[in-house]
């Protein structure tokens, strides 16, 4: 279920709870993760594990067959675990429409 909240941002972000797949490009390591909000610019993810802001990730959500790229921004420690801040780039028009489906199937 989403939530959402409105900020000084470009897109509205929705809370959630929602699995992922968390591809590190560059360092060819992955990571199950928990996507805590999302939006049409980008997500927030916790991992037990610490994503470098600069990292090139591919997400796969679950059960979806769905993947989009962002680049991560922002890495916060909250106790054991690591919340993230990422950026999508390069977004096709058609995973545009895949992601808007994705945040209003879960609204």
């Amino acid at each position: 279920m989403f939530i959402v909240n409105r900020d000084n941002r470009n897109f509205e972000r929705h809370d959630t709870l929602s699995l992922a797949d968390a591809e590190d490009i560059r360092e060819s390591r992955g990571e199950r993760v928990v996507v805590v909000n999302i939006s049409m610019g980008g997500l927030s993810f916790c991992s037990s594990s610490r994503f470098t802001p600069g990292d090139e990730v591919i997400f796969h959500f679950l059960p979806v067959p769905f993947q989009v790229y962002g680049v991560v921004k922002r890495v916060k420690q909250n106790f054991e675990t690591f919340i993230h801040g990422v950026e999508f780039e390069n977004l096709s028009f058609m995973n545009r429409i895949k992601l808007n489906r994705l945040v209003i199937a879960e609204v």
